[in-house]
């Protein structure tokens, strides 16, 4: 993905991002929306949904570019400008991480961690609602409190399937950092099994098939 700039005003901060999907056709599969680069003024207000934001959504709908937002930070600050930027029904929209559902969000990854169930259900609300929000199950180890095969995430990747369906869920591997915290394997595992009760497309679309459609990538 290419990351937005969105310190630039609206028209140059759109310019900037298309001229560097331009410098190399077909290299980028997404745009990162980083929102702890947004000012602290915008930050404080429609955040990723500001004047600037949508002039870089405008980009990434013309280029048919998927959103990735990820929420370091939390997501409740991110809600109301997640689901303006779902409302335009012109691009996809990414949730790395789960949604980052932790209590404590800006927290090294440990066993303490306390998933933010509210949050999450708040998610699942908008994948419900908005038939453009994607989530990625990614980076187990950052949101689970129990180590591989973080059976706690169990029920709530069946309540992912059922607010987002198979088709807009996707593995993800957070690698390189995967390697540090058991390994891409040992990640892929995880939903291998999480999925084992799904239908074997619906299992096949969250292990590959929605990546490569929504990030129009090849078969092989």
């Amino acid at each position: 993905m290419v990351l937005a700039d969105p310190t630039r005003a609206p028209a140059a901060a759109a310019a900037e991002l298309r001229k560097a999907c331009a410098t190399a056709p077909g290299l980028w599969t997404g745009v990162r929306f980083n929102p702890y680069l947004w000012p602290e003024g915008a930050q404080q207000g429609k955040w990723l949904a500001d004047d600037v934001g949508m002039s870089l959504a405008d980009v990434c709908a013309e280029l048919k570019l998927p959103i990735g937002v990820m929420a370091f930070g939390g997501l409740g600050p991110l809600f109301p400008s997640i689901e303006k930027l779902c409302a335009r029904g012109d691009v996809d929209i990414v949730i790395d991480h789960w949604g980052f559902p932790r209590a404590e969000p800006g927290a090294a990854p440990s066993s303490s961690l306390q998933f933010d169930d509210a949050a999450f259900a708040e998610l699942c609300a908008l994948g419900r609602k908005h038939g453009n929000l994607h989530l990625k199950l990614s980076a187990h180890f950052r949101v689970s409190s129990s180590s591989a095969p973080h059976a706690d995430l169990q029920p709530r990747f069946d309540q992912a399937v059922a607010a987002f369906g198979p088709d807009r869920l996707m593995w993800g591997s957070d690698f390189p950092f995967v390697q540090l915290n058991g390994g891409q394997e040992a990640s892929l595992e995880t939903i291998r099994s999480f999925a084992a009760a799904l239908a074997p497309e619906a299992s096949a679309a969250i292990l590959g098939g929605t990546a490569r459609k929504l990030f129009r990538l090849p078969s092989s």
